[in-house]
């Protein structure tokens, strides 16, 4: 059938018109109803125009694969036997236009485009399409909680993952990510490990770590928190056990930490010795006669000098290896003046022991 050049062929609604040979159209072809059948129309500027509508994407976040053709969803118009249809990828302009094509689907995060074309059929047109959509980056799993690797009484040293973030907190309330604080996961460059120093002891503390956005997912959650609980402290201060004569410049006893002992104190922990300016002497068989004996310590120019009372001696983290006071006692005086009787007199002196420390004491 041929529709002559300046003849109109209009098919009125409700009217099919079934065409299995070939409809030459080289006037105007009208379509209110419908054509049907195995034919075709030419030329292909005459053939009845399908279409392609709802075009979506399902894949909406990154899962580190390739957008498939099966997660491209649409409405084809036209030929009731579907033609060829084919899927193509576009990158998107920093404007939002359509920007270069793609020789694979996309998978990274970002904006694209995605063209659905049908090829023509004996009575359709071809047809294409094109809709913009987005893949969102990925969401990662929750993290498991840290492990411990060591305790101190002023520090917990936890093992640690790499690409992970690292927090110490004195709640139980979780941090947020954007809280400050957090740390790299390496303390130290090529350590699987990661210290939180400056803690007080004896003293529970929350350790939370979670996983940084990067380019193609999100932060994950903050995991649920390690649980420790710090060290008592632990020193040992030696004042060696031996009976020193009061006046003799060679009988002195040096006051300090036993270095083959584990000194573990917490953060600003002071270890301090007291001691009183000066012993009493009883002499043996008549405790109403009594000396005095003032208590001296060598100083750094190493002259020996009064104790005034209190603090001997205090040691810390910094100065515990170092640190020490040598002892010893002056020319005892009798109390309330006077010659002093012949006789033995002896006496003992308590040494205190306190511990403190930056806001806490003990």
């Amino acid at each position: 059938m041929t529709v002559p050049s300046g003849i109109s062929l209009t098919i009125p609604d409700g009217v099919t018109l079934t065409n299995n040979g070939t409809l030459t159209v080289n006037g105007t072809l009208t379509n209110s109803g419908a054509i049907s059948g195995t034919g075709t129309i030419s030329p292909e500027t005459a053939k009845l125009q399908a279409s392609i509508t709802n075009i979506s994407v399902s894949k909406t976040e990154y899962n580190g694969n390739p957008v498939q053709n099966s997660e491209v969803s649409y409405r084809y118009t036209g030929d009731p036997n579907t033609p060829t249809i084919t899927i193509a990828w576009y990158d998107s302009n920093a404007d939002g236009t359509i920007g270069s094509s793609r020789e694979t689907a996309p998978s990274d995060p970002g904006t694209y485009y995605v063209e659905v074309s049908a090829l023509a059929t004996g009575l359709y047109g071809s047809v294409t399409a094109r809709q913009s959509f987005t893949i969102g980056k990925g969401q990662r799993t929750q993290p498991s909680a840290p492990e411990t690797d060591s305790v101190k009484a002023g520090s917990i040293t936890i093992k640690t993952i790499a690409g992970q973030k690292y927090i110490c907190t004195t709640t139980s309330t979780a941090p947020a990510a954007t809280d400050e604080g957090w740390q790299p996961e390496n303390g130290t460059a090529g350590s699987e490990t990661l210290t939180f120093n400056d803690l007080r002891s004896n003293t529970t503390y929350y350790i939370w770590t979670y996983i940084p956005q990067d380019d193609l997912y999100n932060a994950s959650a903050v995991s649920q928190p390690l649980q420790v609980t710090t060290n008592g402290v632990t020193y040992t201060v030696t004042i060696p056990a031996q009976t020193l004569t009061a006046g003799d410049e060679s009988s002195t006893v040096t006051v300090g930490i036993d270095q083959t002992k584990d000194f573990d104190i917490g953060y600003g922990g002071v270890v301090t010795v007291s001691a009183p300016a000066s012993v009493t002497l009883t002499r043996t068989g008549d405790p109403g006669t009594s000396l005095t004996s003032a208590l001296l310590v060598r100083d750094s120019s190493g002259t020996y000098t009064a104790h005034s009372g209190n603090t001997l001696i205090s040691f810390d983290q910094s100065n515990y290896q170092s640190q020490s006071a040598e002892i010893r006692f002056g020319q005892p005086a009798l109390d309330g003046g006077g010659a002093i009787p012949a006789g033995s007199y002896t006496g003992t002196m308590t040494f205190t022991f306190s511990y403190s420390e930056t806001g806490s004491s003990s």
